[in-house]
């Protein structure tokens, strides 16, 4: 026993513990489809950054899709401003230790997808504006639990389980 460990934490043992750790793993990032086009400066669109994420889950797979839309103007100081938006979606892979609950499945996907695909769409988006050469700071660091509240409140989150890909109208809707 160390000088700094007391008998109690001497005694504790993790194996006697009832709770099962079970993983959820991210397999594979990847963008799906991406469009930046320029609007016309008098649409009345304001600068916004909007999210949706569908999920799908089979079995032990998870597949989140966020769906970005962003309407921003340049920061240009020499000409007028351009004001242009840009469309991507971005998918994540993850998969499940067995034994996991669907209902598990769909909560974890519900709440983590936002904070593991953000900074990935962040860098998407920041790559993009630099490669047309738009004067643009980057897109904003956010609060991925309070935005996720925002969705599930405004049911931007969908969620869809396969019970079998081979049989006919298997798709559910939660």
């Amino acid at each position: 026993m160390s000088p700094r460990q007391s008998k109690k934490e001497q005694n504790f043992d993790l194996s006697k513990k009832d709770e099962k750790i079970v993983g959820i793993r991210c397999t594979k990032i990847s963008l799906a489809e991406s469009m930046l086009k320029i609007l016309d400066i008098e649409n009345k669109a304001n600068p916004t950054i909007k999210f949706k994420i569908n999920i799908l889950i089979r079995q032990n797979l998870i597949l989140s899709q966020l769906s970005t839309h962003i309407i921003q103007l340049t920061e240009e100081k020499k000409e007028k401003p351009i004001k242009f938006s840009l469309d991507f979606d971005i998918f994540g892979t993850f998969i499940a230790d067995v034994g996991l609950k669907p209902s598990d499945l769909s909560e974890f996907a519900k709440l983590y997808s936002l904070s593991i695909l953000w900074p990935y769409a962040r860098e998407y988006a920041s790559d993009q504006f630099r490669r047309v050469e738009f004067e643009f700071s980057s897109l904003p660091i956010i609060n991925p639990q309070l935005v996720t509240k925002d969705l599930l409140n405004k049911k931007l989150i969908k969620v869809d389980y396969i019970t079998d890909l081979y049989s006919k109208g298997t798709i559910l809707t939660s």
